[in-house]
């Protein structure tokens, strides 16, 4: 399959998934039964051809709020459809050098942009170990209106069920005995940043503030950009990266990134 046809058919998947969402999970509304209720319980004679009718006028009130409920996932398909299915950030730091920002090493105020594949109900199945993702940092999340001021970007180390071992070195380099910190819990993920140089408190990562809910990932790193002369795919977790090879020749304008 040829790599516009892949691009629309993750297009047509990512739809489907936002229809099937409203369709199944968003809450249908209902509709109200109380005045028939209240004409009922005001005499003990029962007229049953109110009854009949106020049973047959509920029911077409029920169906017609399923009918809406049908439309309205549906135009949720369609304007998922229509969207884009990256987004464009910038990046400063040195967290995920020299993956990310390399030139940071050098220039602290030096910024990458990357192209971010957005996953709108991020789980196991959409983001694996190795993934460079970028979240909402749970230092900083509801302090403010501007939620792109505090995103962070690291790579997953482990998903929920991975047993997770943490291992300590002494003062001459060698490596201690290996500490059991149990299972990553349901609906999280370890992140680490990439830069082995950089240890907690000079970098936050989940060494700093623990396991993150899967909910807080924006979406995965997919194409980094510094220079006209220096741009590429990320390395992602294999199977991410065959999955976003389609995305990148789909939406990635390597001329209006690098301008």
């Amino acid at each position: 399959m040829s790599l516009l046809k892949r691009y629309r058919m993750a297009k047509f998947w990512n739809a489907a998934e936002e229809f099937l969402h409203h369709l199944l999970v968003v809450k249908q509304p209902t509709a109200s039964s109380s005045s028939s209720s209240s004409e009922s319980a005001s005499s003990n004679k029962v007229d049953m051809s109110s009854t009949s009718s106020s049973s047959s006028q509920n029911h077409h009130l029920k169906s017609g709020t399923a009918s809406d409920h049908l439309t309205s996932a549906i135009s949720k398909f369609r304007e998922a459809y229509n969207q884009q299915l990256t987004r464009v950030m910038y990046m400063a730091g040195t967290a995920m050098a020299p993956a990310l920002n390399k030139a940071g090493l050098e220039d602290r105020d030096a910024l990458e942009k990357l192209v971010v594949r957005t996953i709108p109900r991020p789980s196991p199945r959409t983001v694996l170990v190795g993934d460079v993702v970028a979240f909402n940092s749970p230092l900083t999340l509801g302090t403010s209106s501007d939620t792109n001021e505090f995103i962070m970007v690291r790579r997953v180390a482990a998903m929920e069920g991975d047993d997770m071992v943490a291992a300590s070195s002494s003062d001459s380099g060698e490596q201690q005995a290996e500490e059991d910190l149990g299972e990553v819990p349901k609906g999280h993920c370890w992140v680490l940043a990439d830069n082995e140089n950089l240890k907690p408190p000079q970098v936050n990562e989940c060494r700093t503030f623990g396991y993150i809910p899967l909910t807080n990932i924006v979406g995965r790193v997919i194409y980094a950009a510094s220079t006209r002369k220096d741009h590429g795919p990320v390395i992602n977790n294999p199977a991410s990266v065959e999955a976003d090879q389609a995305i990148i020749e789909g939406e990635v304008d390597v001329d209006r990134l690098c301008t």
